[in-house]
């Protein structure tokens, strides 16, 4: 089901909702249809890329046909990607595909006015690699994270031109901005071992504490069958609304809990265990041979005042030497007394929408069963459930509505997030990707492509989230 040429793991620009808007979130879906007006205006129109062949452009859509309205902009090959801080800018970066800078790795940003839809300004950043993440919280300056090393480039966009790349050591494993942070999980460059947390603040500047009790990171697995099997473990990440606090959350019972202002770390035991493998030691010290991958992938957002979402699946052996997957089901820990209450047992991906998780999960094998679309509020309730028990690839949104795939992305399920009806079956005949603040795919989410050249936590089923040398992504998503 190819989509894009560059494929996620972590979403990263959030929308701040009014309370107006948090409590009608939080009604019944009766309720909430009646008080549509409270919300928000109906939405008329979405950002989006459109990719045909190795095409990519910007386009304004209907919101319901997502038919193409006015102008596009191409802009390459279209990863990740940020708004400016009064939403009327979009920067897109991508790789350069020909010349001398395409051979160095290069990768450019495109400048868009969203209201014109006409290019403001191209810049190519001077080091190579591509653009991993985009924080944008302050006027007429941005922050850009460049991949595998990890390095942080400063931009201004009067004159548009970049600083030299200031290095952070390790691979990120996992990423989430909120309130002018970026905050990266790091793991160890070629091995899995203790974590460190990076906290980028919007002028470049980055600290970073140690995770000595949470693990992460890839290595390499000896295997006849498979040269390019890997071990991984992937902790999911989350940061609260005013970027005061980050939980990190491994396929475990213990998590990590930071203090962003201090860098202060506390760990904590959660009353109900997360991981659904208790042999920890099994992917770290293999006995048989490793197919593609194996280990844990959690991926976590922040919900609410004090809640987190964690969910995704772990990949392990079987004796012989294929490989098998488990969903980890979708959770919603307390982060108040560190309780935590399951929400889907077989939920595999996720997308937080305003104050609503919406769960899903992919087909594993030709004829496996998914969970369809389900919706939960701040309190575990299930808002709705749409699909009986059919597989989901990802979900997409911009609020009022989520945008439910099939055939690649060619075809969608429009769903009405106040009602829980599905509103209209569009047919674009192009692959679309939505761009509108506060999507999360699975995540993701929108804008972090990670030091492999994925796009946070989306679409890896049978290479998962970001392996090195992994050459049979299937472009399936989260």
């Amino acid at each position: 089901m190819a989509k894009r040429a560059l494929v996620v793991a972590f979403a990263l620009v959030a929308v701040a909702c009014s309370a107006s808007d948090r409590d009608a979130a939080l009604k019944s879906p009766a309720t909430a249809a009646r008080t549509a007006a409270v919300v928000g205006h109906e939405r008329s129109t979405v950002l989006a890329l459109l990719s045909g062949g190795a095409r990519t452009a910007l386009a304004r859509l209907d919101a319901r046909t997502l038919r193409p309205i006015g102008r596009r902009i191409e802009v390459g090959g279209g990863g990740s990607h940020a708004f400016s801080p009064n939403r009327r800018t979009l920067v897109v970066a991508s790789a350069v595909v020909s010349g001398p800078s395409a051979e160095r790795g290069r990768s450019q940003l495109s400048f868009v006015d969203v209201r014109t839809m006409r290019r403001k300004g191209q810049l190519e950043l001077r080091a190579s690699g591509l653009v991993g993440a985009i924080l944008w919280s302050e006027p007429g300056r941005l922050v850009v994270l460049l991949d595998d090393p990890p390095r942080v480039v400063a931009v201004t966009t009067r004159p548009l031109r970049a600083s030299s790349a200031k290095g952070l050591q390790g691979r990120v494993a996992a990423a989430d901005a909120k309130a002018g942070r970026l905050v990266l999980l790091l793991a160890p460059a070629r091995s899995i071992g203790p974590s460190r947390l990076a906290v980028v603040e919007s002028d470049g500047r980055a600290r970073t504490v140690a995770l000595r009790e949470i693990l992460s990171g890839w290595e390499p697995v000896e295997s006849r069958r498979d040269p390019y099997a890997m071990r991984q473990w992937i902790p999911g990440l989350a940061v609260s609304p005013d970027a005061a606090r980050a939980v990190v959350v491994p396929a475990g019972d213990r998590v990590a809990d930071v203090d962003l202002d201090s860098l202060r770390v506390s760990y904590h035991e959660l009353s109900e265990r997360v991981s659904l493998f208790r042999r920890v030691s099994s992917w770290l010290e293999p006995e048989a041979e490793a197919k593609t991958v194996e280990g844990p992938d959690r991926f976590a957002r922040w919900v609410g005042e004090d809640q987190v979402a964690v969910t995704g699946m772990s990949y392990f052996r079987l004796r012989r030497g294929d490989s098998g997957a488990s969903r980890a089901g979708l959770r919603l820990i307390d982060t108040r007394d560190w309780s935590v209450r399951m929400l889907a047992k077989q939920a595999a991906g996720m997308i937080v929408v305003r104050d609503l998780v919406l769960a899903y999960a992919w087909a594993q094998a030709e004829g496996n069963e998914g969970i369809g679309l389900r919706a939960y509020g701040l309190g575990g309730e299930e808002r709705f459930h749409l699909f009986g028990n059919k597989p989901v690839d990802w979900v997409e949104a911009a609020f009022p509505y989520a945008y439910v795939p099939r055939d690649g992305g060619e075809r969608f399920k429009v769903v009405d997030l106040r009602s829980g009806r599905v509103v209209a079956r569009p047919k674009p005949g192009l692959s679309v990707s939505i761009v509108e603040p506060g999507v999360r795919r699975r995540g993701s989410s929108q804008g972090f492509v990670s030091a492999q050249g994925f796009v946070a936590g989306v679409r890896v089923r049978s290479c998962i989230r970001a392996v090195p040398q992994c050459r049979e992504c299937d472009d399936s998503r989260r």
